[in-house]
Formats: C-alpha cells, sequence, structure tokens
C-alpha cells in the first residue's frame, strides 16, 4: 500500500515536514554541521527531495536550505526509493543500515558512511515528520 496517492500530497507533507526541520532549534544544528547535500528520488508517486545542510538561508530562524527539486549542488548522496519507503523512515519503521545493506529497498549513490553518520543527528526528526503528517490531514499516516 503506498503512503501518497499522489505526487502533490507528497509534496505537500515534504514541505511541511521541511519547514518544520529547518527552523527547530533542537533538531536542526548538528545536522548543519555536517554540510551535506542529499538527495531523494521517489517513485509511486514520484517526487525529488533535497536538502543542502552547507547552504543557510538568510532568514535567520532557518538552518539549512531544502529543495522541492534539485538542489543547487551536486548532492553528496542520493537515495533512490519508492515514497512508502521515505514515509517508513521518516516514521522510524526503516532501518537504513539494513536497507542499505540489502539494497532492495533503497539505492544509494554516494558515500553511505556519511549517511550512517547522520542518522544519530536525525532522531529527533521523527517526532516532526510525524506532526507533518497530522497538521497536513494525514493524520492516518502518523500512527
Amino acid at each position: 500500500m503506498q503512503a501518497f496517492q499522489t505526487s502533490e500530497e507528497l509534496k505537500t507533507v515534504i514541505v511541511a515536514f521541511a519547514e518544520k526541520v529547518i527552523r527547530d532549534a533542537d533538531a536542526a544544528p548538528a545536522p548543519a554541521k555536517t554540510g551535506l547535500c542529499l538527495k531523494w528520488k521517489l517513485k509511486e508517486p514520484e517526487g525529488i527531495f533535497a536538502i543542502d545542510f552547507s547552504k543557510k538561508p538568510d532568514a535567520d530562524d532557518q538552518f539549512f536550505t531544502y529543495y522541492m527539486g534539485e538542489p543547487e549542488r551536486e548532492p553528496d548522496v542520493i537515495f533512490t526509493m519508492k515514497s512508502k519507503a521515505f514515509h517508513d523512515f521518516w516514521m522510524g519503521r526503516l532501518s537504513l543500515p539494513k536497507a542499505l545493506a540489502t539494497r532492495s529497498v533503497v539505492l544509494v549513490k554516494g558515500n553511505p558512511v556519511k549517511i550512517l553518520k547522520l542518522l544519530p543527528k536525525i532522531k529527533g526528526y521523527y517526532n516532526l515528520y510525524r506532526e507533518a503528517l497530522r497538521e497536513t490531514g494525514h493524520a492516518e499516516l502518523a500512527e
């Protein structure tokens, strides 16, 4: 079963999530220090999402930049996965180390070691993802 039915629905949730993450003074600073640029190529439905931890926006309340589409610089790591796997990861249901090892759910281009080092720094994002789901009318997906 797909988590999202349309690309627009997926985009709405990702934007709500990203807007929370870039402003969260507790969760955002540690990952922002990595300077990584990450890109997700999502399927079923389609979408491209990127976070550039090296680019701080002009706004004082934001720690890094996100893109719905291609980032301005070459990503350090590119994930290719179904939107359901993206959803499961942010819900804490998908073990990224296992997924990387099996290469069946998530394909990665780039250095996976950088990602494994980042994982402990983004645990605070899981609750923000659930909040974004609820706020965009997808409370059923937040359970």
